[in-house]
């Protein structure tokens, strides 16, 4: 077995008394006795003679313990004054001895498995218990015994402050055999019972009975032990009960295997000391414990009755003649004691005495000391190496590929995890390989998961390649979410096999930052993990919502190089953080869109608006403020601005509650909605139900447009709605003939099933193609840099000089980043507003640059 010590630097203040003549001698004794072998060792009862009474080892020794950490053995520190120890006629003065060190011993944290003392605690229960004046009867008596050992254990009075030390049925319950266990909680009746009648506890304690007690049972014994009167004879029969039942107990808890591996390999240890009649009481515990060592065994009678206590003590030994040894012979005189032991039978003498020098007269340092070092673990490797391989191939493989959603038998990986969705469904977070690790609508044959793992393929042939993570929403809890995921990935499709056919071979790792993108941050460091592995890995695109975690995972990834591209974020935090760039406007460009369409279109001079108050939507509340400063600008006043809670709804006024506000609205005047989609309906249903028939116009922004597009608005026939969009395919015309980039062509014989106008009619398509476009001209421009940088880094400085004259015209409007205020946007992008007609939604307003260069488009 291998042996491994820990570092052990103690303060001089603790060891100052540890610091004599043989202490490390000493200290390396005590580690021999606290390690446990797998053949049991008897113990001696070690006595610390110090010629300076102001002398205190046990301060050093128990620091050490302390500090052991892995190698800590269980111990108890039981020191005695003359106060401390009250004569109680009946009552043995071991128990208070015993009482502290159960106390000690069954703590938490002193150790990594809990002793329990079921016989002791059943033995002190036995000491307390009084007779009953009011009962007379013996068979009366009997039966209230027995009761007030059943309320003890199971009623509700039972409590661990009358318990004393330990706790009741927890602690009396260690004992019990393995298919009481697993009796369903419902039968707690029939667990009572045959607790009564399988517990080993009392039946040890039954055993004990001396020879005039005729007794067959726990309860019996308790009976008679409470009619007899007080005086020695009981004091003497209490005083073995108990301390019979605390080393029985010690040895039930290192008994056998599961002993060993649940105490780990070392033995308890009891710091003993006392004055006047606190020493009284522990030589008496001593001299108890010695003669059930020196019991008889009827398998084996020429041994020692063996228990797991090792006893250090500063009092003297009883016995005067036993000569006190000096620290530096330890090893050898325990050597000998053991011989001794085995010799003298039962007349065994089990102190062994060490006369301390003072610590002032050596030239011991603590440098000595740390050289000891902590107590030593030592590791079964032959056990453990055993038992980590079953485990292994038992389980391990098996819980590794649930949490990492694999499949039982598959190979392990550590770049995805399982993760809880709403309902009873789970979703795999970071890098998705297995179509079984996403929606399963998005991984059909004719879906943009297919086209994409298809072309990576190819890519994988071309002697030089880049590669590029989709970081978003792959797994949604809701429709939305999943058509939102489908067309960002028919859009990256497209432009792959564009970039493919250019020269520009592009590889596309897909990952799954979570529904909302809660899980963003492991999702980013999973890509943080290969970016330092792969030096192909350029750059990251997608990133879903403007939220604050998603901010975070830009910056994460903006740290180590790596650049990024937001498709449909749009909160002005992420337009300057370094090298970041997204396709969409961002909200002060949304909000003058507002502005202008209210201004030209709507004529109206007064505005409510409303808000979500989460404080991880990033989107929201700065888009409300931008359009709160932008609308008074331009002379329409905000008669209310205010936000819905959507997590605590009694802390503030729900969407629901915001909308029957909103019909206080005077005429002319209109609510802009900077809200989510989640809350709208709530939102139009307050409307609905508060305004009848005179509900104000809404101007909805872009987060609702999914939500027309599924027909949803059709339910509020009352409500004038008008919503703001990045991108749609309705302004290409009624069947995308007026597409100058033939990307609606290219859509429809990559995607030939359905229909190319209408799928893409949110424009989420559009905007990731025209972010892979972005990504083709950075690629493009760090190639023909001849400074020698490799292109992760040249990327980063290319991206941003994407402006003026290398502008890009994409599908869904012109990508200028010239904006020295907002670098990460686009400026003076295209902004399109829909107005929700009950044919469907149609192109009222164009704002920005854009291929069709009217902004009024009539509703047809």
């Amino acid at each position: 077995m291998k042996l491994f010590r820990g570092r052990w630097s103690p303060p001089h203040e603790e060891v100052k008394d540890l610091l004599f003549s043989g202490a490390p001698q000493l200290l390396r004794l005590f580690d021999r006795l606290t390690q446990r072998k797998w053949r049991d060792t008897d113990l001696p009862f070690v006595h610390l003679i110090r010629e300076d009474p102001q002398q205190e080892p046990f301060r050093g020794l128990l620091d050490r313990l302390r500090h052991a950490g892995r190698s800590k053995s269980p111990y108890a520190e039981v020191i005695l004054g003359p106060g401390d120890v009250q004569p109680t006629p009946g009552i043995p003065v071991v128990k208070n001895v015993f009482d502290r060190a159960v106390t000690d011993l069954g703590t938490h944290g002193r150790q990594s498995y809990r002793l329990r003392f079921p016989r002791y605690i059943l033995s002190s229960w036995i000491c307390d218990l009084k007779p009953a004046p009011e009962v007379t009867d013996c068979d009366q008596l009997v039966d209230e015994i027995g009761r007030r050992l059943r309320d003890r254990l199971f009623g509700r009075r039972a409590s661990s402050a009358q318990a004393g030390p330990g706790n009741t049925i927890q602690d009396v319950a260690a004992g019990l055999p393995w298919f009481l266990l697993i009796i369903p909680v419902a039968w707690t009746w029939w667990r009572n019972l045959a607790i009564r009648y399988f517990l080993s506890a009392p039946r040890f304690i039954a055993r004990q009975r001396p020879s005039e007690i005729h007794a067959g049972s726990f309860v019996q014994l308790a009976f008679a032990l409470s009619q007899m009167p007080d005086g020695p004879r009981k004091e003497q029969i209490l005083n073995d009960l108990l301390v019979s039942s605390f080393l029985e107990d010690l040895r039930q808890g290192y008994r056998g295997l599961a002993g060993r591996l649940r105490m780990g390999r070392r033995h308890p240890t009891l710091f003993l000391a006392g004055e006047g009649a606190g020493a009284e009481a522990a030589y008496k515990a001593l001299d108890a414990i010695t003669q059930i060592r020196n019991g008889f065994r009827s398998r084996r009678p020429h041994l020692p009755v063996w228990d797991p206590l090792l006893i250090i003590t500063t009092l003297p030994p009883a016995v005067q003649a036993i000569r006190a040894h000096p620290p530096t012979d330890a090893g050898i005189v325990h050597e000998e004691w053991l011989h001794r032991l085995r010799r003298d039978g039962s007349r065994r003498t089990w102190s062994l005495p060490f006369r301390l020098p003072s610590s002032v007269e050596t030239g011991v340092y603590r440098t000595d000391l740390h050289r000891v070092g902590l107590p030593p673990c030592r590791l079964p490797l032959v056990m453990i190496t055993f038992f980590a391989v079953l485990v292994f191939g038992l389980g391990g493989v098996s819980t590794f590929n649930i949490r990492h959603c694999q499949a039982f038998m598959s190979m392990p990986r550590a770049d995805v995890h399982r993760e809880a969705l709403r309902g009873d469904r789970y979703q795999c977070i970071g890098f998705i390989t297995d179509p079984a690790d996403i929606d399963t609508r998005l991984v059909g044959p004719d879906e943009g998961f297919a086209r994409i793992t298809e072309m990576n393929r190819k890519v994988k042939n071309e002697p030089e390649w880049y590669e590029v993570v989709y970081f978003s929403m792959l797994e949604s809890g809701d429709h939305d979410g999943y058509l939102f995921a489908r067309e960002e990935l028919r859009g990256i499709a497209i432009a792959q096999q564009k970039l493919f056919r250019e020269g520009t071979p592009v590889y596309i790792h897909l990952v799954n930052s979570g529904d909302l993108m809660e899980h963003s941050a492991r999702a980013a460091q999973e890509i943080v993990e290969m970016a330092e592995k792969n030096r192909r890995l350029i750059a990251a695109l997608g990133f879903g919502l403007s939220k604050r975690q998603t901010a975070h995972a830009v910056v994460r990834l903006g740290r180590i190089g790596l650049s990024t591209l937001g498709t449909s974020t749009s909160a002005d935090a992420m337009s300057d953080l370094p090298g970041y760039r997204q396709v969409g406007p961002n909200n002060l460009r949304i909000a003058r869109a507002a502005v202008e369409y209210a201004v030209g279109e709507l004529e109206s001079r007064f505005v409510r608006i409303y808000y979500s108050g989460n404080t991880e939507d990033i989107y929201s509340e700065n888009l409300a403020m931008d359009a709160r400063v932008e609308f008074s600008g331009r002379g329409i006043e905000v008669t209310e601005i205010l936000p819905y809670h959507d997590t605590t709804p009694s802390a503030h006024e729900s969407a629901g509650d915001l909308g029957e506000q909103a019909c206080a609205a005077k005429t002319g005047e209109f609510v802009f909605y900077a809200g989510r989609s989640e809350e709208f309906s709530e939102f139009l249903g307050g409307m609905q139900r508060a305004c009848r028939n005179t509900s104000p116009r809404v101007l909805a922004a872009d987060d609702i447009t999914r939500w027309v597009l599924n027909g949803d608005y059709r339910t509020y026939p009352g409500v004038e709605l008008d919503y703001i969009s990045f991108a749609s395919s309705i302004a290409f015309g009624k069947n995308c003939t007026k597409d100058p980039a033939s990307f609606y062509t290219s859509y429809a014989e990559v995607f030939p099933k359905g229909s190319a106008c209408k799928d893409a009619k949110d424009g989420q398509a559009a905007i990731a193609y025209d972010a892979m476009l972005v990504l083709q001209q950075g690629i493009e421009d760090a190639k023909g840099k001849d400074t020698g940088a490799e292109i992760r880094s040249a990327l980063f400085e290319t991206l941003g000089q994407i402006r003026g004259g290398k502008k890009i015209t994409g599908v869904t409007g012109d990508l200028d980043y010239g904006d020295d205020r907002f670098p990460g946007a686009p400026k003076d992008k295209a902004v399109l507003i829909l107005h929700a007609a009950p044919t469907g939604p149609c192109l009222a307003f164009i704002s920005g640059s854009f291929f069709r260069k009217e902004k009024r488009v009539m509703c047809s």
